[in-house]
């Protein structure tokens, strides 16, 4: 590997590692094909493109067609989520680097080098993960996230803060976000493949975690510059999301915490609620959410969206509050049905039916 890392036209491609760069698109008929011309665009020159659609209804596949051979696609005929959509790629990636990205996500031509580059300065970094803006903006979206373990919150670091190169240093984060993630192939061997049974959110969160367990830092390079739009495959199922979402962290503590470390945090949950019951009851009251963060830069990211974000406050504070009784709903279910399968004759029944819901 090239000690100063400057690739000219006379550079040997060959001595570089591959980067496998998976894309998983659902129906992304309208930011597939910037992705991808972003990712063929790079500065860097190995690389290989995998689009898995991931049951699309609006035929996007069809862009990620035109562009054979340069890019490979994988069709599964229904919606795996993203767990298991990225898997797909993962399996058949021939990468050192394994790089994920969101379908609505736009790479920068430096990002991957920037990443490969800090990749190989130190064989302990495991996944390494990029400064989001919004797109067309250079306001953060990403820029390494926090775990608090107090309240398994996700705050994001810099999160609707212009960037005047605040968060411009190299540093050891909790988790990187999955819009834009790569990841070394040494930790795919060791620690396997992305949970499945996440589907969507908290999945790149549990890998990060499940790779610093194993000896591995998580690492925010800010010279990987990636755009993205948010929440774009959710945009006509917001109360979905927003119950995976609360689902999905509940999941996360009871896969990767002891019972002892369990009942500590159910017990803090009380006042994790009246917290939420307080800011959507504030949103509701105002109809604004300056509160949370400085309204006027997060007008700037989009002007139509966050006004819809902020005149119909009221049902995304109805919609959070559905999904939060839903998640907690789940968890009961949860318990209760491992409760039951822990019968050594209700579980063998289940298993002769081929309906057993959990796995122990």
């Amino acid at each position: 590997m090239r000690e100063n890392w400057t690739i000219t036209s006379t550079d040997v491609t060959s001595d570089l590692p591959l980067v496998s760069v998976i894309v998983l698109n659902y129906n992304g008929k309208d930011v597939l094909e910037e992705c991808i011309k972003s990712i063929l665009n790079s500065n860097y020159p190995r690389v290989e493109v995998i689009v898995i659609d991931n049951g699309s209804a609006d035929e996007s596949y069809m862009i990620a067609k035109k562009y054979e051979p340069q890019v490979k696609l994988i069709k599964s005929p229904h919606n795996l989520g993203y767990s298991a959509g990225n898997n797909l790629g993962i399996r058949v990636a021939k990468g050192k680097y394994v790089f994920l990205v969101n379908n609505d996500a736009i790479i920068h031509p430096d990002c991957i080098y920037e990443l490969v580059k800090t990749a190989s300065s130190d064989p302990q970094i495991g996944i390494l993960g990029c400064k989001v803006y919004y797109k067309n903006t250079r306001i953060i979206q990403h820029a390494g996230g926090k775990l608090d373990l107090s309240t398994i919150s996700l705050p994001h670091i810099g999160v609707f803060e212009e960037d005047h190169g605040q968060y411009d240093e190299v540093s050891d984060v909790n988790y990187v976000s999955g819009v834009a993630m790569m990841v070394k192939r040494e930790v795919i061997d060791k620690i396997g493949l992305l949970d499945e049974h996440y589907f969507a959110y908290w999945e790149d969160v549990d890998y990060c975690f499940r790779a610093r367990r194993a000896g591995f830092r998580i690492v925010y390079v800010p010279s990987a510059i990636v755009e993205h739009h948010e929440s774009f495959s959710w945009k006509r199922k917001p109360l979905l999301q927003k119950f995976l979402f609360q689902r999905n962290r509940l999941l996360f503590i009871l896969k990767n915490f002891s019972s002892r470390e369990l009942a500590y945090i159910l017990l803090k949950e009380p006042n994790r609620v009246i917290q939420l019951i307080y800011d959507g009851m504030k949103r509701i009251l105002t109809k604004r959410i300056q509160h949370l963060f400085d309204q006027r830069t997060y007008m700037r990211i989009n002007q139509n969206y966050a006004k819809h974000r902020l005149e119909f406050s009221i049902i995304g504070v109805i919609e959070w509050g559905i999904a939060l009784v839903a998640s907690y709903l789940w968890l009961l279910g949860y318990v209760f049905l491992k409760t039951i399968l822990r019968s050594k004759s209700i579980r063998a029944l289940f298993q002769r039916c081929s309906i057993c819901p959990l796995k122990f």
